[in-house]
């Protein structure tokens, strides 16, 4: 009896201390949480009284500053650019190289601006006049207000200095955030009147990310303090900056002091141990046997998940959608249906990651999988094929998966990207291309639908983008056709049938350098066009043959004229060749040419990749002392930052360009442009596709004297440029042309 009392208290007690141990360990979570919340919150209002601090700093320093005598005489009478240089751009040690400054006059023009104590550009300053539109219609809005109150007075009543008029806002500037303070120029005696209607405006505005919330974070010494432009994930505090209208322009987020945790933190392993002791090792071994087979269950499910779907959209992947189709080709076989395949492409989608970057990139793989999900009915499948590429799987009879139903479907594909896409802030124009294929179920296999797929989505791309093509039996022949002249073209290049001709250049009337171009005459088929093999021989892996054919011709021609200088164009593809610049140096040392006669000519497309690789392959190439010039310029991605990145010499003005002069002005302004670029950056210029007179003298007229094309002289062979730039015949064609 006592025994079996002494166990029941024992049960009784150990059951007491087991539910007082259980409400603690509720309880300290929810206390550890209400102190973390407290805290967060006195941290929120710290931050918010820290901002104001520092808006109150900025608008003594511009009211201060706007609101004297001084500023209605120098500002409003007549505007003294060195006074408002002098006395609004004075800055304390926390705002150098971070401050704007910007005076508007009576009608809200920019007068004066300065960004980081230089004279701020037109256009920027404009922007930022803009953007600070708001909080200077509020000025004005109260300077009206107040004038209207001023002429209700009377006339003799005593002036006495007005109030300072101000105001501030938070605005974004190409993105970034920025703290506007405006105050409205005044007099501090009350003495001197306006020479306007309308009194000029002063704006402070600073860099929101650069120096004033750094600044609040480390007064409040808070963790990880940043600024972002939404709203953060997790347990991060924050506090939103907002313009006059509300609207949140960025959010200043930390990661905020934990006290309760911390507490908790500390009391919560004493507490476990007692528990773990009281519930014994076989609860622990079962709550760890469980929690072990869940996780390898979890796993399991992911990896089976992953390996049949793409982990950026989620969609069925490449083996998945082989497996579907080779599915829905078994399915439909008994019943004699149709299955279409429709292999989606996005048009220029590395162009897209290369100017935006990868994450814009992979934003717009998940937009637009998010848009063909949409478009899928019942039985339709779609999945991400690989990279840019997305298939789509119809089956069923013709209505659903014929020929006109499959042109059907891809153009209420293509029309989802009829308008521009917001991602990250960029506006993108994307368009797609789709190829289609659509056979008997039976007939062909999963390989052989998608080669056909395949074949029509190049078709589609070779017409420019954005539209569908459906397969048909001349895309087979047509890469029969190929395949053939990939062959010709290997054995031409094996006998050296691969020769080159030259189109002269000029400088005016005198010249001065060729243009070394590729010619093939196929023993069938005739002249072949260089726009047709120089792309075979990209493709198929023999441009690296080609183009070092192309270098030893020209190298050993150059002797015939050795007062010329020689351009010879350079694929991307060969300056990614890992052994290009060794073979390059090989070939020079031994036919023994002068690198400094010869130059390279790259697509705008090399430098726009901006890799490391490139811009090393190029610094060796004009190392050995080739010329390095830009071919085709303004036609590609024209930027001024890799004309600085890379060893760039001289610039060859797009034919696009120059064909539309004399009659078009546009074309004559950009030309104009490109040339006053080159000069400024100490660049040689050359125009291509000249052939009027009227188009040299255009070019003339804009700056540049150097061109080719057809005018002065077509490609041909090495010994007519012997003749041609011998002193007699280019006097003989300077008479002629004057006399013509």
């Amino acid at each position: 009896m006592s025994r079996s009392f002494d166990l029941r208290a024992i049960k009784t007690l150990a059951a007491a201390a087991l539910t007082a141990i259980v409400i603690i360990v509720f309880m300290l979570p929810l206390l550890a949480s209400r102190i973390d919340r407290q805290a967060r919150h006195r941290e929120g209002e710290f931050v918010a009284a820290s901002f104001a601090r520092e808006v109150d700093i900025l608008r003594n320093q511009i009211g201060s500053a706007a609101n004297w005598d001084p500023a209605i005489i120098h500002l409003d009478r007549h505007f003294d650019a060195a006074w408002a240089q002098s006395e609004l751009t004075a800055t304390n040690d926390r705002d150098v190289g971070s401050r704007i400054v910007i005076v508007l006059d009576a009608g809200n023009t920019v007068l004066f601006a300065r960004e980081h104590g230089r004279t701020m550009q037109a256009g920027r300053a404009e922007l930022v006049r803009l953007a600070a539109g708001d909080i200077v219609a509020t000025i004005r809005t109260l300077e009206a207000a107040r004038d209207a109150a001023a002429a209700r007075h009377a006339p003799d009543a005593e002036q006495k200095p007005a109030s300072w008029i101000d105001g501030s806002a938070v605005v974004l500037v190409s993105g970034r955030p920025f703290l506007v303070v405006a105050s409205l120029v005044g007099s501090d005696s009350g003495k001197l009147a306006l020479t306007h209607r309308r009194a000029p405006i002063s704006l402070l505005i600073s860099d929101l990310q650069a120096t004033i919330m750094p600044q609040v974070g480390r007064r409040l010494q808070l963790v990880g303090a940043e600024l972002t432009a939404a709203l953060p994930a997790g347990t991060r505090a924050s506090f939103p900056l907002r313009d006059g209208r509300g609207e949140v322009m960025a959010v200043f987020s930390w990661q905020p002091a934990r006290p309760g945790t911390m507490l908790l933190d500390a009391a919560l392993p004493p507490i476990l141990i007692v528990i773990v002791a009281l519930l014994g090792a076989v609860l622990l071994a079962y709550r760890q046997g469980v929690q072990g087979t869940r996780i390898l269950m979890d796993a399991e499910a992911q990896a089976r998940h992953l390996s049949l779907h793409d982990g950026i959209t989620g969609l069925p992947n490449r083996r998945s959608l082989s497996r579907l189709l080779d599915q829905a080709l078994a399915q439909r076989a008994g019943a004699g249906d149709e299955v279409a395949i429709l292999l989606f492409d996005i048009d220029h989608f590395k162009s897209i990651n290369v100017t935006f970057g990868n994450v814009v990139g992979d934003e717009l793989i998940q937009l637009v999988s998010s848009r063909l999900q949409q478009l899928c009915e019942s039985g339709q499948i779609c999945g991400r094929f690989g990279g840019d590429e997305f298939l789509f799987i119809l089956s069923g009879d013709a209505a659903c998966a014929g020929p006109e139903a499959a042109g059907e479907f891809a153009r209420r594909v293509l029309a989802c990207f009829g308008t521009p896409i917001s991602l990250s802030g960029n506006m993108i124009q994307a368009s797609a291309c789709i190829g289609i294929s659509v056979a008997k179920a039976g007939s062909v296999g999963a390989s052989d639908l998608l080669c056909q797929a395949d074949l029509a989505l190049c078709k589609a791309k070779a017409a420019g983008g954005g539209v569908e093509q459906l397969f048909d039996s001349e895309m087979e022949q047509a890469r029969g056709r190929r395949r053939a002249l990939e062959q010709d073209l290997r054995q031409a290049l094996r006998d050296g049938a691969i020769g080159v001709a030259y189109q002269p250049q000029f400088d005016r009337d005198r010249m001065v350098g060729v243009e070394a171009l590729a010619r093939w005459t196929h023993k069938d088929l005739g002249p072949i066009s260089p726009a047709v093999f120089a792309p075979l021989a990209e493709d198929c892996g023999l441009i690296g043959i080609l183009g070092m054919q192309v270098l030893r011709h020209a190298f050993n021609d150059s002797r015939r004229w050795p007062d010329l200088r020689v351009a010879i164009n350079v694929s991307a593809r060969q300056l990614q060749m890992p052994d290009f610049v060794a073979s390059v140096h090989d070939l020079v040392v031994e036919m023994q040419v002068d690198p400094s006669r010869f130059e390279l000519e790259i697509t705008e497309g090399v430098l726009v990749a901006n890799n490391q690789e490139m811009q090393t392959t190029l610094q060796s190439l004009h190392g050995m002392g080739f010329t390095i010039a830009i071919d085709d310029f303004g036609t590609g991605y024209s930027s001024l930052s890799y004309l600085q990145r890379f060893p760039v010499d001289k610039i060859k003005i797009d034919r696009s360009f120059v064909c539309k002069l004399p009659d078009d002005r546009q074309s004559f302004l950009i030309i104009c442009a490109i040339v006053h670029l080159a000069q400024a950056l100490d660049m040689a210029v050359i125009a291509e596709g000249v052939e009027t007179e009227a188009q040299q003298q255009m070019l003339i007229r804009a700056g540049c004297t150097r061109t080719q094309g057809f005018f002065k002289g077509r490609p041909m062979a090495a010994e007519l440029i012997a003749h041609l730039a011998s002193p007699a015949a280019m006097s003989a064609a300077a008479e002629a042309r004057s006399a013509a």
